[in-house]
């Protein structure tokens, strides 16, 4: 597969539909979770390099969000209901 045609070179399964992710010291940090019919998100993390990913929550998310990006010391998210965004740190 190659990039200049705009194959698909991988593929890894998240177990959830996707509303956002972000890279953060070589991790994915993948927003994951329902929209309908209860706005169920979660925040889970997982590496790349590894040949089969171990997808991990490491946060609930308690909001309708949207996106999720990394400033270098925060995350990130919209809370779409709310007309917000909202800045957050994960749980150590």
């Amino acid at each position: 597969m190659s990039i200049a045609t705009g194959n698909i070179l991988r593929v890894i399964d998240v177990g959830a539909e996707i509303c956002g992710h972000t890279f953060v010291d070589g991790l994915i940090y993948v927003l994951r979770g329902t929209e309908r019919p209860n706005e169920e998100w979660r925040i889970a993390r997982l590496d790349p390099q590894q040949d089969a990913p171990e997808v991990e929550d490491i946060a609930v998310v308690p909001f309708a969000s949207r996106s999720l990006t990394f400033d270098g010391k925060h995350f990130w998210s919209n809370y779409r209901a709310k007309d917000m965004i909202v800045s957050f740190a994960l749980p150590t």
